[in-house]
């Protein structure tokens, strides 16, 4: 919602995760599988496996569409300025976003991995439980099994490819009457499932939100406000520091 407004007519909306699996990391391949065998259990952030083989229903056009992952990949801008390639991916926030964004055509969460690589192995494999061949926690062992036993060519990324975790909102559409493009990205990794959740709270017995029901966050809150907030719970390394970068650009 935040980029959306940043320009005068949004058109496409894309939020972003690009995960980093590169060899040593926490999350990579040769790591899960060690700790998945010294504890007997693949750990459960991996059941996002379950849903990456099936078609994916997003917003194109003004229209949902169930699209195929693999079959389409995006090309979406990242905040290094580099192009990269992702994939479609659930979200709850495609299903709520256009109702809050008027005009916008398209709407997609996209997820790639690091090396890239990866999104096509991990997608191959979540192919396999749409099938009926494994569950999601057999679909991940083969996932760091087949990732280890071809190491020279699923965990080596190309020269300059990006490095690290990032999330980031792309909006594309009008400003000025000129064709450009707005991004933002959190500048830091927080306690994000922790910090949102004491702020709403805190909010809600402040009696500052009077909306009820089931709402999106979008519905509720302006971002602005809700970072002002979010920096009392900075630790000393990054007080004072801004909590969202972003990038403005002209495509034409």
């Amino acid at each position: 919602v935040h980029a959306s407004h940043r320009l005068d007519k949004t058109e496409q909306l894309s939020v972003s995760c690009l995960f980093d699996y590169t060899p040593g990391g926490y999350f990579s391949p040769d790591q899960s599988l060690l700790r998945a065998g010294e504890t007997g259990k693949v750990e459960t952030s991996w059941d996002l496996i379950d849903t990456a083989g099936y078609p994916v229903l997003t917003y194109r056009t003004g229209n949902w569409v169930r699209l195929d992952p693999l079959e389409n990949p995006v090309e979406v801008i990242h905040p290094s300025g580099s192009t990269i390639t992702a994939y479609l991916t659930d979200s709850p926030s495609i299903f709520t976003l256009p109702s809050y964004l008027q005009g916008v055509q398209t709407v997609t969460c996209l997820l790639g991995m690091i090396p890239p690589q990866l999104m096509a192995l991990f997608i191959q494999k979540g192919q396999r439980i749409a099938r009926g061949e494994t569950d999601w926690t057999g679909a991940a062992l083969d996932f760091f099994e087949t990732a280890m036993a071809e190491e020279d060519y699923w965990l080596v990324s190309p020269a300059g490819y990006p490095t690290g975790w990032w999330m980031w909102a792309v909006a594309e559409g009008q400003k000025e009457g000129r064709r450009a493009r707005y991004l933002c990205w959190p500048s830091m990794i927080l306690n994000w499932t922790i910090v949102p959740l004491i702020i709403t709270a805190l909010r809600i017995l402040r009696g500052e939100v009077s909306q009820h029901g089931v709402l999106p966050t979008e519905a509720c809150f302006e971002l602005g406000s809700f970072l002002d907030e979010a920096s009392n719970y900075l630790d000393e390394e990054h007080q004072g520091k801004p909590l969202l970068n972003d990038r403005f650009d002209w495509l034409e």
